[in-house]
């Protein structure tokens, strides 16, 4: 049974001393609704049974959240603590965004919705409150011709005419379309529910609960220690569900000064141009592929004129071109497309490798990037395949290679006995996963995933990789040595290859080899300037 509604009874606080004005639109809101007949709501009771909230007031504080250009259900769900004129629709219940969101996706409410927005834009229409091309409602103007608006069901829609109620109709149309519908898938993704949230942690505690008690009966130190070390990640999960400090996290991929001058630009595109603030799904910033580019004539052009030799490929055969380069344990410089925008490579200006080779760590470090062995490198994932190899949730992603994950318990390796004791830079050599060129000694890795939305080139390299040889991971390193920038152009691309252990070199749709090249002058002199860290 859903819990008692009557708007005729005030619940608002006492000491808030509140009173709704005749003339405000929640007033005609209210008015609209209630004229509404008992059995317009049969289907939907029939559908859905008793729900928990009284569907008038759920119409309600949807059309006057609506009237307000407010159609995110997580904004309307604030605005029932925030807004008077909510609060008093509402009765003093707060029903969360998912209910708000479940309502109005139910077919029979979405007719009743489309009716009352149709009659009560037709009335302001009649009274020459708003034109027959607008959608939002000013509150003054209805305020200030409060004394025309009553409400009789239908009857009053009638007699606006064919072609007011197709126009109110193809309006609302859109706006479902536009506005409605984004918002609440964007609201839907991944998300659980609190019951399936709970049942989670009670499965966590169980499985904490027993290595707790191995512990406390193993006699053995390392068997003790070997439990703990098993039992951190549960552990982990549990802290962070149980605190649920977000839904979904996004972070901007330049929080730096490159990204105080977007910051800037988006101001002014706000705050002086004054344009209309839209929420991009999954994000407007396009997989940060926001730099220079070079076309397939240009970089012709500029290998030609240093003597390169080189073949040229089309787009589909030199992703598997790569791919087949890297399972045979090559290293690969890949320039393609616009490049990064923020301090990661993102596939465009990057060196690409093996992740499941051992040595590809050390090869890395010491003959490409010319720094110490222990440096760390970070995987690219396929945005499918994420959560089978790493302690990402099923459905998030993580595109800027800005979010910290574990390797998953079922793809790392035993340490062996011998290597237990290990110290130190010692401790890097002990292969600890089927990827162990991007895990780290605690078996964490700051994972990239990739979409072929995004980046198809770079999504088609990986799946080329993975039909190859059943791995969706690879080694993405920065296309670049210790202490100089990115590189940007087919020169520079080219001067890195010359200079470092780069096997192969791919820039737009060709393709070099070490082997074949000329030998190019200054690599002595090039090494001198390498500063050690």
């Amino acid at each position: 049974m859903y819990k008692n509604y009557n708007i005729n009874q005030l619940v608002l606080p006492l000491n808030l001393e509140i009173k709704i004005q005749d003339n405000d639109i929640a007033r005609h809101v209210n008015n609209l609704v209630e004229s509404i007949p008992k059995k317009a709501f049969d289907k939907y009771y029939k559908e859905t049974g008793c729900p928990a909230y009284h569907p008038r007031m759920m119409l309600k504080i949807l059309l006057c959240a609506y009237s307000q250009s407010v159609f995110s259900g997580r904004k309307i769900e604030a605005l029932l603590s925030d807004s008077i004129r909510m609060m008093w629709l509402a009765q003093g219940y707060s029903p969360s965004y998912r209910t708000i969101n479940r309502f109005r996706s139910n077919k029979e409410m979405q007719e009743l919705l489309c009716q009352c927005f149709i009659q009560f834009r037709a009335q302001l229409i009649k009274e020459k409150i708003i034109n027959n091309e607008a959608i939002f409602i000013d509150g003054t103007k209805i305020e200030a011709n409060a004394n025309k608006f009553s409400f009789v069901w239908k009857k009053s829609v009638e007699k606006y005419g064919i072609s007011l109620i197709e126009n109110s109709r193809r309006i609302y149309d859109e706006l479902v379309e536009q506005e409605i519908i984004p918002a609440i898938e964007l609201e839907q993704e991944a998300t659980i529910n609190e019951k399936e949230m709970v049942e989670v942690v009670e499965k966590l505690d169980s499985a904490i609960e027993v290595m707790d008690k191995e512990i406390a009966e193993s006699d053995s130190v390392e068997k003790r220690k070997r439990i703990r070390h098993k039992r951190k990640l549960p552990k982990q999960l549990r802290k962070i569900l149980k605190e649920n400090i977000f839904d979904n996290i996004w972070i901007q991929p330049a929080s730096g000064d490159a990204g105080g001058a977007l910051g800037a630009a988006l101001w002014a595109y706000y705050e002086v141009l004054n344009n209309d603030r839209k929420i991009v799904y999954p994000d407007a910033q396009k997989g940060s592929l926001l730099g220079s580019e070079f076309s397939n004539e240009q970089i012709k052009s500029s290998l030609d004129k240093i003597g390169a030799k080189y073949v040229r490929y089309e787009e589909g055969e030199i992703s598997s071109k790569i791919a087949e380069y890297i399972s045979q344990g090559k290293i690969v410089g890949h320039l393609n497309g616009r490049a990064e925008f923020g301090p990661r490579a993102l596939g465009n200006r990057s060196i690409l490798a093996d992740a499941r080779n051992t040595e590809m760590q050390k090869k890395l470090n010491l003959a490409v990037k010319k720094r110490e062995s222990f440096r760390p490198f970070a995987p690219t994932c396929l945005e499918g395949d994420a959560a089978d190899y790493f302690t990402i949730p099923k459905g998030k992603t993580s595109p800027y290679m800005l979010l910290t994950v574990d390797v998953q318990p079922d793809k790392r390796l035993e340490v062996q006995d011998k290597d237990k004791n290990l110290f130190g830079i010692e401790q890097l050599n002990i292969v600890r996963s089927q990827v162990p060129a991007i895990t780290h000694v605690d078996y964490s890795a700051r994972l990239q995933t990739v979409s072929e939305k995004t980046n198809s080139r770079y999504y088609s390299i990986i799946n080329e990789f993975k039909k190859l040889t059943g791995c969706p991971v690879i080694v993405n390193t920065s296309f670049n040595v210790r202490g100089e920038p990115l590189v940007n152009s087919p020169d520079d691309a080219y001067r890195c290859f010359m200079f470092t252990d780069i096997d192969v070199l791919v820039v737009g749709n060709y393709l070099l080899l070490k082997n074949e090249q000329p030998p190019l002058q200054g690599y002595k002199e090039y090494l001198k300037t390498l500063r050690p860290d």
